[in-house]
């Protein structure tokens, strides 16, 4: 997958294909990526996208996994 993102943004972008890969490709970006998938699934984001949480003045309402419409956000944010 790597190979193929260097040669799209090679052909189609001004980029610095190589250096964009090498940098997705490190460690950091790596560790970053599971801590947050790790945080995700404790959440309870599930597999389902997208994955929502609803706050109000910062308090966690509920989660909203999948398609919502605009009016379930607003009743879950008291809007």
């Amino acid at each position: 997958m790597l190979d193929q993102t260097e040669t799209w943004l090679g052909e189609n972008t001004d980029l610095d294909a190589a250096a964009v890969v090498d940098a997705v490709d490190s460690e950091a970006v790596t560790s970053r990526v599971e801590a947050t998938l790790a945080a995700g699934e404790e959440a309870g984001a599930g597999s389902v996208t997208p994955a929502t949480f609803a706050f109000v003045d910062g308090v966690l309402q509920t989660s909203l996994n999948g398609s919502v419409s605009t009016s379930t956000v607003e009743t879950v944010l008291n809007l």
